[in-house]
């Protein structure tokens, strides 16, 4: 082992390269995608170790000289169970079912492990197409539209896809219920884990989400809906206006602007850190 890099965030599919040092370049690359792959980090809980789990879906293979020892450097690139749904494309026509229900039967279809923690209530669609898009960017866009979020839990032999709908179901990563800030003069980090720069950012976002939508059977129906963003300085000096909405019924319009609201609220404020933290995880 000699480097891990890569790129976590909620409601993506990770890709991290782990590099790995070794005397021999004749290795059969081929042989090696596809097979999963487990990384232990030691964490400040000695008893609870931060495992990343994935599959391999890309090795590339060059060499590097350290202390006059010439090495095999193998690059490989891991992700998780979804990688099947990123490359792939299909038509497919659902009915009658909730995008809770699609989202299972999809990821069912791709053995990928799922851990079920939402709490909401959730609309059944008459009809809902994928249509010429691969099946992650499916079921991501049909997650956003919902508010639904995901990310992954690692053991050492396997990851879980969770859903999640409530910020309240986060909990923090075993033994990093309270992580020290250690500030130091030039801002650069100590041999302690723990946060060694913080900032707080907070940005100009819309003040109002609206949508509206028409129903051919009750053509006088008033389904408009709007929501404030509290968040915002100026409320209503930038507005949002969706249409069509994708629903012919009131409750649908209300959770449907509330969601899009909170995601403005979101972004209005945000914290940068700098970490040598294991247990900062999405999820956690």
């Amino acid at each position: 082992f000699w480097k891990l890099s890569g790129r976590e965030a909620m409601s993506e599919s990770f890709a991290l390269t782990l590099t790995l040092l070794g005397t021999d370049a004749r290795i059969d690359r081929s042989r090696l995608l596809g097979q999963p792959v487990t990384v232990t980090i030691p964490t400040q809980s000695l008893l609870t170790p931060r495992y990343i789990n994935g599959k391999v879906t890309r090795v590339a293979v060059s060499a590097v000289e350290l202390t006059g020892t010439r090495y095999a450097v193998y690059q490989l690139t891991v992700e998780p169970d979804l990688w099947p749904m990123k490359r792939d494309r299909n038509l497919r026509i659902f009915q009658g079912q909730t995008v809770p229900q699609i989202v299972k039967t999809l990821l069912g279809e791709h053995q990928v492990n799922l851990e079920d923690k939402l709490t909401g209530s959730y609309r059944v669609w008459d009809y809902c197409v994928q249509y010429q898009e691969s099946s992650l960017d499916f079921i991501s866009r049909l997650m956003e539209l919902e508010g639904i979020a995901y990310y992954f839990s690692h053991e050492a032999d396997k990851h879980t896809l969770v859903l999640t709908d409530a910020a309240t179901q986060h909990q923090p990563f075993s033994g990093y219920e309270v992580i020290p800030y250690h500030q130091t003069p030039s801002g650069g980090s100590t041999d302690e884990e723990g946060i060694s720069q913080w900032a707080l950012e907070d940005s100009v976002t819309p003040g109002i989400y609206s949508l509206d939508d028409y129903d051919f059977r009750k053509p006088n129906a008033w389904l408009f809906q709007a929501q404030q963003n509290p968040a915002s300085p100026k409320p209503g000096s930038i507005d949002v206006y969706d249409w069509p909405g994708r629903f012919v019924e009131t409750g649908h319009a209300e959770f449907y602007a509330r969601i899009r609201q909170e995601r403005w609220q979101v972004e209005h404020q945000q914290i940068q850190a700098t970490a040598t933290a294991a247990g900062i995880a999405p999820g956690h």
